[in-house]
């Protein structure tokens, strides 16, 4: 057995080899394993897990399935050393258990419901299923490379293993203060590249009546759960509609926050918070009876994952989050239905959380490309390549780690620096600079290729036909000039520096860089004009500028005198 927990509260932490595993097979046991779990916390370490469905052991008006295992807690005297990391190599499909067209008429019934008086809100979710031969770290090291979620957890005994990486807290209890904060997630909105359109987005989220109504409800439901156990008039709300970014949304998010009666421990936490309302609704007893009404089983998705030490104890809540058993797998998603939800709407909004299992499905082929020059003080023309890339990675819809990425836009040293980004992964490479020194050009015709191609450095580079020992210089149909195969024209032609005026090239981050400081212009160049021009280079971002000299005999066939 082996869990990992990174949690902001405590880092990151690893462990092996439990002292003791306390388990509720029934939801009997459930009260007495929560009891003696939180006993050992007070000198050891201890993981664990709720599944939904032992939301039963809590209150007997809850309706959920039954389940195999209600609880498991795994009690350690130390954290051990970081595990190895394992490569994902094998392709992962997730599919919809549930067709479209059923996902829409249970959100129509749940508003039907509404309508009645039977709920105000229910958080309504669906699972995907898969099923590959996989090491189930490997997965998470994966996943985690992709997302910057604050409660991400790895817990894997023997076939069994749990793979969340959430990014909501579900509650945190200092024992020292007897402070407990609760921070419910409602409200989403998806990033954009554009810092203009992004940050309208993000005022769109902050301003939206809709969203602000879901996580009220939700904050008022918290609010009442937090009273059965706080200390007179301690429950308050210091953050109310914060929005927090994410690499592919923006998510609202409230806190509150409360002062526990003495006499309460995490039985008594749990018997008035679990399972947290963002992933209910409101009122929770009768919304959880529909939810039982239209949902197969949710397992520890929506349960919760959670860490106790000597000082604080910390769970998460488990969206996000697959659940492997042998080489079978499941995760869940869903989202808030309101009397204002649109049922197509939401369908479409569950297909964007899912984004982050597309990858999973091939992502060892197609990838972008930035090749960058890096000396001591930094990336050469940093700003020109990060919005390059920014522009690609929107074009192409890839989920990216948006802090990871902003890291790896610090580097420093001498040399050739190249990333290499996949739809959720990036790889880095330094590399020794390449020569500068005087090289030949065969001039060749542009292949034909759709215009996206010709737009952003990918590992699609079929247009660019090369001849062995040269580097092509290409012209399209009118026999304008393009470009080189790595990378752009800058050109003398009567005392002043231009470059190809043409959609058809890469924009370049040299050539960016020196079109933004007026130190070229564009302009036309035909293949019949080659012999006017005063000089002509081969510029790109990592080389710099390459003198060039087209060949001989390439010359003559276009009746060109050299």
């Amino acid at each position: 057995m082996r869990a990992c927990i990174q949690f902001k509260e405590v880092g990151t932490l690893y462990f092996a080899n439990p002292l003791e595993v306390l388990t509720a097979y029934t939801l009997e046991e459930v009260e007495n394993v929560i009891h003696e779990a939180e006993k050992r916390s007070a000198s050891c370490f201890v993981v664990g897990y709720l599944n939904y469905e032992a939301a039963r052991a809590f209150s007997s008006l809850m309706k959920v399935k039954d389940s195999s295992c209600y609880a498991k807690f795994y009690v350690f005297n130390e954290t051990v050393g970081p595990f190895a990391h394992v490569a994902l190599d094998t392709p992962i499909k997730f599919a919809f258990t549930e067709t479209k067209e059923k996902i829409e008429n249970d959100i129509r019934y749940i508003q039907e419901r509404i309508r009645q008086g039977d709920t105000y809100q229910v958080n309504y979710t669906t699972r995907l299923k898969a099923e590959a031969d996989i090491d189930a770290y490997a997965l998470y090291c994966k996943l985690t490379e992709m997302s910057n979620g604050d409660y991400c957890a790895f817990i894997e005994d023997e076939d069994h293993a749990i793979i969340s990486i959430s990014p909501e807290l579900f509650f945190k209890y200092d024992k020292t203060s007897s402070v407990i904060q609760t921070k419910p997630m409602k409200g989403t909105l998806s990033r954009h590249v554009d810092p203009e359109v992004d940050e309208a987005h993000y005022l769109q989220l902050k301003a939206s009546k809709k969203d602000q109504a879901e996580n009220v409800m939700i904050v008022d439901l918290l609010r009442n759960d937090l009273s059965r156990i706080a200390r007179k008039n301690s429950v308050h709300v210091p953050a109310l509609f914060d929005i927090e970014k994410y690499p592919t949304v923006f998510q609202m998010t409230s806190t509150v926050e409360a002062l526990i009666e003495p006499a309460y421990g995490l039985f008594d936490i749990l018997k008035a918070l679990f399972p947290c309302g963002s992933i209910t609704g409101a009122p929770k007893i009768s919304t959880m009876s529909i939810i039982d009404e239209l949902e197969t089983h949710r397992g520890i998705y929506c349960g919760t994952i959670g860490i106790m030490t000597p000082d604080i104890a910390v769970f998460n809540v488990p969206i996000r989050t697959i659940e492997k058993q042998g080489r079978k797998m499941v995760y869940g998603v869903g989202g808030g239905i309101t009397i204002d939800s649109e049922a197509e709407l939401e369908f479409e909004e569950m297909v964007m959380k899912t984004r982050i299992l597309r990858q999973l499905a091939s992502y060892q082929d197609f990838h972008l490309i930035e090749t960058m020059r890096v000396d001591s003080e930094g990336i050469r023309r940093k700003n020109f390549h990060l919005r390059r890339l920014l522009n690609s990675l929107a074009q192409f819809d890839f989920i990216y780690n948006e802090d990871l990425l902003n890291h790896l836009f610090t580097k420093r040293g001498e040399g050739c620096y190249r990333l290499a980004v996949y739809d959720g992964y990036i790889s880095a490479e330094e590399r020794t600079l390449p020569e500068t020194q005087l090289q030949q050009a065969v001039l060749l015709p542009m292949g034909k290729s759709e215009h996206i191609w010709r737009q952003h450095k990918t590992s699609h580079r079929q247009h660019y036909k090369t001849e062995e020992g040269y580097l092509a210089l290409y012209y399209d149909g009118d026999q304008k000039i393009i470009e080189f195969n790595i990378g752009n024209v800058v050109y003398a032609y009567q005392g002043q520096l231009y470059t190809p005026a043409t959609d058809l090239q890469l924009p370049g981050c040299m050539q960016a860089a020196l079109l933004a400081q007026n130190k070229i212009a564009r302009r036309e160049l035909y293949v019949e004009e080659l012999h006017e021009i005063e000089s002509i280079w081969m510029i790109n971002s990592l080389r710099e500028w390459v003198p060039i000299e087209i060949q001989q005999q390439n010359m003559e066939k276009f009746c060109i005198k050299a």
